[in-house]
This record gives C-alpha cells, sequence and structure tokens, in this order.
C-alpha cells in the first residue's frame, strides 16, 4: 500500500510539473523588435515578452547625419517612448536621421577662435565657441554673407541666434563682419558698420548722439496709412527707403522717417544734415553693435526702422528682446534713432 501510495505521489508531482510548464509557457509570450535603422548602421532584433517595455539600444550611427530617435512608423510621425510604451506584438522601429553640415568660419582678416563646428539642421548653432579677434575693430557676428548684410547666425558673444536652416549641402561657410573701434565718429555718434571699402558715396554707417533720439513717435498716421514702397531690409537700404517714405507722406506732419531726414547735428563747427531712418537689418546690427555692448545709450524698448510690410504695419526691433517678433502697426509710438552713411 505504501508502495502505491509513493508511486501515485510521483505521478501526481509529474502531473503537477507539466501543467504548471504548460501554464508558464501560455503566460510568457514572447515578441520581436527589430530596428530599421535606414542605412545607420544596423541593430539586432530583439525579443521582449509581450505588454512589457523595451531597453533603448545603442544608438546607431551614420556618417554626416545626427540620429533623431526611433518611430513607429516608416514616415517617422510618432516617436517611440522607451518610458512608456510597452509592446504588444512583433513591430519595427525606424530611426529619424537629420542631416549634418561642415561649417567653415572665416574669420574675414581676424584671426583666432573657432574656425569650424557641425551645425544640425533645424537646430541652434552649436554652443560655447570662441570669436575671432581683429585689433582696431569689434566683431559683429557670422553672417551667410561676406562684406556686408546677409543673415546672422552668430552674435558677437557667438551665441546662436538662428536654427541652421540651409539644406543646400553637406558644407557651408559663415563669415565675419566688423565694426571699427578706433575710427572718430565724425558727428558725435558711434560707429556700428564697416562695409570694407569706400563704394556708392559711402563706407561707414554712424548711429546718432542719444541727445538727438526721439521718444514715441509714429511711422505715420493713420490717414497717411498706404504701401509707399519702402521695403528694403538690408544694410545700406535705409536711406532710399527715408526718401521714398517722405516723397509719399509729405512734409506736413511729424513722423519718424521726417524727423531723421531733417534732423541736423553741429559738430566741432561742422553741420552734419544726412540723417536718415534705419531699414531692418541696419537698426538690428545697430542694437548688436553698440546696445549690446554698452554703448550709444540706448534705451530697453522699440525702435522704429524705416523697412515697411503692409500699408499698416511697419518694422521695429525691440532693444531689450531682438527675438521678439518686428511687426507694428504704423500708428504705434516707439523711440527713433537716425543715422547717417559716409
Amino acid at each position: 500500500m505504501h508502495a502505491l501510495q509513493r508511486i501515485l505521489l510521483v505521478i501526481g508531482l509529474l502531473i503537477a510539473t507539466g501543467l504548471l510548464s504548460v501554464s508558464c509557457t501560455d503566460e510568457i509570450k514572447m515578441v520581436q523588435v527589430h530596428f530599421d535603422s535606414r542605412e545607420g548602421s544596423s541593430l539586432d532584433a530583439v525579443g521582449v515578452p509581450k505588454g512589457k517595455r523595451i531597453a533603448e539600444p545603442e544608438r546607431p550611427q551614420r556618417e554626416g547625419y545626427a540620429f533623431a530617435g526611433w518611430y513607429k512608423e516608416s514616415t517617422c510621425s510618432t516617436q517611440w517612448d522607451f518610458s512608456t510604451d510597452v509592446v504588444e506584438a512583433d513591430i519595427t522601429l525606424y530611426a529619424l536621421w537629420i542631416p549634418l553640415c561642415s561649417i567653415t568660419l572665416d574669420p574675414q582678416r581676424g584671426s583666432g577662435g573657432t574656425t569650424h563646428v557641425t551645425a544640425v539642421l533645424g537646430e541652434p548653432m552649436p554652443p560655447d565657441m570662441d570669436p575671432p579677434q581683429r585689433p582696431g575693430y569689434q566683431f559683429c557676428g557670422y553672417f551667410d554673407q561676406a562684406g556686408s548684410g546677409g543673415t546672422l547666425y552668430y552674435a558677437a558673444d557667438m551665441s546662436s541666434v538662428r536654427n541652421w536652416d540651409k539644406t543646400t549641402g553637406s558644407t557651408a561657410t559663415l563669415y565675419a563682419q566688423w565694426t571699427p573701434t578706433n575710427l572718430h565718429a565724425s558727428a558725435g555718434g558711434h560707429i556700428f558698420f564697416d562695409k570694407g571699402s569706400y563704394s556708392d558715396g559711402w563706407q561707414y554707417l554712424e548711429a546718432a548722439p542719444v541727445s538727438t533720439q526721439w521718444v514715441a513717435k509714429l511711422w505715420s498716421s493713420m490717414d497717411q496709412f498706404r504701401f509707399v514702397g519702402a521695403s528694403g531690409f538690408g544694410i545700406g537700404d535705409g536711406i532710399s527707403n527715408t526718401q521714398l517714405i517722405i516723397d509719399e507722406l509729405g512734409q506736413d506732419s511729424e513722423y519718424a522717417a521726417l524727423l531723421c531726414a531733417n534732423l541736423s547735428v553741429e559738430q566741432n563747427g561742422v553741420t552734419y544734415d544726412d540723417w536718415f531712418l534705419p531699414s531692418h537689418e541696419e537698426l538690428a546690427l545697430m542694437c548688436q553693435v553698440l546696445h549690446q555692448s554698452g554703448l550709444g545709450d540706448f534705451a530697453d524698448t522699440y525702435y522704429w526702422s524705416s523697412s515697411e510690410r503692409s500699408s499698416a504695419i511697419a518694422l521695429v526691433h525691440n532693444f531689450s528682446d531682438p527675438t521678439e517678433p518686428p511687426e507694428a502697426a504704423k500708428t504705434y509710438s516707439a523711440h527713433v534713432r537716425a543715422i547717417r552713411a559716409f
């Protein structure tokens, strides 16, 4: 009898073990996660229990591109969140890549500083870079155009002022622009731009002294709302913008462009009466080169440019926050500072 009991006990244990094994197999179902690195370095598929999270794998590599995460669809519209997403079935995750651009920083007669950076499309310019030096000149930043004008990407302190947005190739060049620090400003103001050589009647731009600054002035009155054609935004456009505005709005009211054109400054026995309202880029450069260096006694407020957007909208520049959108109604009250070219 005891022998029979022992046999039945062994059989029961075997059955219980088998049932337990079947139960475990039913509960732990494994699914596969495949990684489509899309021309990047390959990764092996990973098995994971159904309903569980997967550990984030090592980042794939692809020359000339920055890895930007794993996505649920081949269109890369929904990013996989490794901290919360669980795997319910066999899936494929897709790598998203963003092009890199190798950028040469041309100091334009300067020396030292960072000479190359690698930028990611759509991202701010790489931080912690060093500016170049040039005796007798103040660095104004790196632009996409040599000489003057163009789009600013690095400010004078090498902070990013614009995300990298060029898609034309894997290499590019940005150019330093400079303004002289040892040049005498003949009309008593401050030189803030040197285009490198004398042409079209001028080489330098000078901001008028703070004593000539106006407060709370209009670009135009409401009854003067019309598009006058002052559509120049660049360096060198302020003088023609100012003349277009005056030709259209006339001499009968007090507004920003006319105030600048009628300004007369006497300095060392010489009268300077060739002033105009700066274009938007001229105004922005004045803020960057002078105001951000503590020169010119500018206020932390809005200043008018001579650049207009429409019949009722013109461009301002916020000297307190240059990143703020630049548009304002022409009847807005803003500060005015004239400049001259010589």
